[in-house]
């Protein structure tokens, strides 16, 4: 896995990583998609996702009113990630089929161990 330093600066959003953006835009297209996650990683290491977290994604994929299809790169310009001392928040803006930003957030955590990065899936919702 290849490392770059990433900035842990407490309480001030920055766009996300561009190391880590990837990763980020195969996991979220298998979570859209419905696809198996194990194995869209290739830099970072994937956390397991609670089987009702998974559900409740594709549940509120499913609801909402557009299409949501693949992460279009203009996500890029609004998904932001921010140090809490120990781990990082990051809400990526999911995509319409359209290729527009929707108002869906994929919440995820992202820890630090030993030069590796790994990446905690949470929930897809509106903010």
């Amino acid at each position: 896995m290849s490392r770059c330093p990433i900035e842990k600066t407490e309480g001030r959003e920055l766009p996300v990583p561009e190391a880590w953006r990837p990763d980020l835009k195969r996991l979220a297209d298998a979570l859209v998609f419905q696809s198996e996650l194990a194995g869209v990683c290739q830099q970072m290491v994937l956390d397991p996702i609670d089987t009702a977290d998974l559900d409740f994604n594709r549940k509120s994929i499913a609801a909402y009113p557009d299409t949501i299809g693949a992460l279009n790169a203009r996500a890029w310009l609004s998904s932001v990630y921010v140090w809490q001392g120990g781990h990082w928040d990051l809400l990526v803006d999911l995509s319409t089929a359209e290729g527009e930003t929707s108002d869906l957030v994929f919440h995820l955590k992202v820890r630090e161990r030993s030069a590796v990065y790994y990446v905690a899936p949470g929930l897809v919702y509106v903010p």
